[in-house]
């Protein structure tokens, strides 16, 4: 029997979602775009079993989200390896790009901006692959991070991307192009997290505006109290600290690194679970976190749109279910549920439950279904906080099928989603003896006119060809 063909990755619902600590795991990379013609050298943190370098990936019943981290100006990747770390350790897979690191020429930021974004779609493509080690592994989900100038090619790219889930930026500077510009099209969840003593990038004159054109109704800014723009590093980024020591002057005291960095993993890793892990009870968090570290003056905050950072009681139900045509079969599509992390879609025919699979995304693609008088599908969603929801009403969609009842009448079957057919009688010397478009199923065909003899039915759409070799005695 021909089944369901799925569009995006299987998961496995039912389970227990609990917090899991993994090893590190390291590796370098050089990725291809074929559209740029142009090769991309990254370093990748990601979840093992074991630590070190090229280390096997370890398993995930969900998978793991992917971010992707734009350095900053002459700043090499490896100086954000604590945040890849800790990223690692809490099953998220951060790829750093390593283009654009020279001081002159100066960076090409468009095309770094678009690093990034290829990067996170190419991870998720080549685990999409069989034989591929992280093949299976990679919940397809990601996000689009960056430092300074790193944090400024993030809304270049993600300006271009339909795909990205949300955007961080760490002190993200001005671009050419502008990224003050580029973020009013950028409408994704947007976190700016910002450094109150940044002598470099001022946040008024930098992050303010880029805040302020971002379109989502989901944004927060966070002005972490005298955090410096270097700091957002390990320390390793002697250019940087050299570029700040000047403007900086007077400035200060700034807090230590290891502080700063703590105060932004407050806010980051809630962010991302709630975002990337559909996790409500982390957007819940966050909004915490921000209270309580405005009460401790730790920093500044606006945060817009928290209502939907907020659990709702239930794991809703899948709205809008329909099925259409596409290629040589069906979709079936939904409204995308409020915390759902994914999809259970229940298939039976002829009233008979015949299966089941999950998808990540709010459709499903369907192959030509075998002749069958009845195919139903119905919905529902997961919510990592709630748990399974109520399935959807059954929706149903048929095949082609031809059948003769009696020497009078053909039975025929035939879905309203499918749009317009023609059925056909032939005689054995091909000469048409009736037609008859359909619209709809019209159960029984009259066929009582025609002479004693032998014939062909055929029904036909723009897809698929049912015959029927029939006699009259």
């Amino acid at each position: 029997m021909k089944y369901f063909l799925l569009t995006a990755a299987l998961i496995f619902f039912g389970i227990s979602v609990t917090a899991q600590s993994f090893e590190v795991g390291t590796a370098e990379y050089t990725f291809f775009d074929s559209e740029r013609s142009r090769e991309i050298p990254a370093l990748i943190y990601y979840p093992s079993n074991t630590p070190g370098e090229n280390a096997d990936p370890a398993n995930s019943a969900f998978g793991f989200p992917v971010v992707s981290f734009g350095h900053g100006f002459v700043i090499e990747p490896a100086a954000y390896g604590w945040l890849g770390e800790v990223l690692a350790t809490n099953g998220y897979i951060m790829v750093l790009p390593a283009t654009e690191g020279q001081l002159l020429p100066a960076p090409d930021h468009l095309n770094f901006g678009r690093d990034i974004r290829f990067c996170a779609e190419e991870i998720i493509r080549l685990s999409e692959l069989n034989g591929n080690p992280l093949s299976g592994k990679v919940l397809p989900r990601y996000a689009m991070m960056g430092h300074s100038m790193g944090g400024g090619a993030t809304y270049l790219g993600a300006a271009e991307s339909t795909e990205v889930t949300t955007t961080i930026t760490f002190a993200a500077a001005d671009t050419d192009p502008s990224a003050i510009s580029a973020a009013a099209n950028v409408s994704v969840p947007s976190l700016v997290i910002a450094a109150e003593e940044d002598c470099v990038t001022p946040a008024s004159s930098n992050q303010v505006p880029m805040f302020e054109n971002i379109p989502s109704v989901e944004k927060a800014i966070v002005t972490i109290d005298n955090a410096s723009h270097c700091n957002f590093t390990d320390g390793s980024a002697g250019l940087c600290y050299l570029g700040e020591a000047f403007p900086c002057i007077g400035s200060g005291p700034f807090i230590p690194r290891e502080q700063q960095h703590e105060r932004v993993l407050e806010l980051l890793l809630p962010w991302l679970d709630q975002y990337l892990r559909s996790n409500c009870t982390s957007g819940e968090l966050f909004l915490t976190e921000v209270q309580e570290g405005e009460t401790a003056g730790n920093w500044t905050s606006q945060v817009f749109g928290d209502e939907a950072l907020l659990c709702s009681s239930d794991c809703d139900t899948p709205q809008s279910v329909v099925i259409s045509e596409e290629g040589s079969g069906f979709e079936l599509n939904w409204q995308p549920v409020e915390d759902a992390l994914g999809y259970q879609i229940q298939s039976r025919l002829n009233g008979n439950i015949i299966g089941s699979v999950n998808s990540y995304s709010t459709s499903l693609s369907v192959l030509q279904l075998d002749n069958a008088l009845d195919y139903q599908f119905r919905v529902r969603a997961f919510c990592p906080a709630q748990g399974l929801g109520s399935f959807s009403s059954w929706q149903s969609v048929s095949a082609l099928s031809l059948s003769l009842n009696n020497q009078y009448g053909l039975t025929l079957n035939y879905g309203s989603t499918r749009g317009i057919a023609i059925i056909s009688i032939q005689d054995i010397s091909g000469e048409e003896l009736l037609e008859h478009k359909v619209t709809d199923s019209i159960g029984d065909l009259d066929i009582s006119s025609l002479p004693k003899g032998f014939y062909v039915a055929r029904i036909q759409d723009s897809f698929e060809i049912e015959v029927l070799k029939f006699s009259i005695q």
